[in-house]
């Protein structure tokens, strides 16, 4: 399990068995690591909704998110 260890402008990742991340805010610790959002902003901050189209997520150096698709597993 990954748990955070984070200042509002830092984030650092380490392996432990107490705390693990919401998915949104793990996806916005990904795209932080990448540099295409802003490291001021706690990861924590971010919902599941913050990565839809509609929300228009600021993404840094031009970068954005695409349209939604459904993934059918039948």
């Amino acid at each position: 399990m990954l748990t955070k260890y984070s200042g509002e402008d830092s984030v650092a990742v380490a392996e432990s068995d107490s705390k693990g991340y919401f998915c949104s805010e793990l996806a916005a610790l990904i795209l932080k690591q990448l540099g295409l959002l802003p490291n001021n902003i706690s990861s924590s901050q971010y919902w599941p909704g913050s990565f839809s189209t509609e929300m228009k997520l600021p993404l840094i150096h031009g970068a954005y998110l695409g349209d939604e698709h459904i993934i059918s597993f039948n």
